[in-house]
């Protein structure tokens, strides 16, 4: 089963970047949901994860991740590492905005 949620995803629009990496443009205009690139969170060839595994990143941040920006000088281990606090941080963001809630 595959999770989708477009009112997840919008909950990125006009948000601070949470991975804050060191290309970040730290533009909130930029900002999107990103999606985990972990074969455990759904992701496969062609695939996006599950919409519940991803992050609000900025246009930068993203471009890094995703492997579009050619920064050899960042391991993918370093650059997994910031997307996972990344992670972590928008998940919190959404319960303290009330955008997430235990039932």
């Amino acid at each position: 089963m595959t999770f989708r949620s477009k009112a997840l995803l919008e909950t990125a629009r006009g948000q601070l970047c949470t991975m804050r990496g060191p290309t970040c443009n730290y533009d909130p205009a930029t900002t999107v949901w990103a999606h985990s690139r972990r074969l455990s969170h759904g992701k496969g060839i062609g695939k996006k994860a599950n919409d519940c595994f991803g992050a609000h990143l900025c246009s930068a941040c993203h471009d890094l991740y995703d492997g579009r920006t050619k920064a050899n000088e960042y391991s993918r281990a370093y650059v997994d590492a910031l997307f996972e606090r990344a992670r972590d941080a928008t998940l919190l963001r959404l319960f303290e905005q009330g955008s997430l809630k235990v039932l």
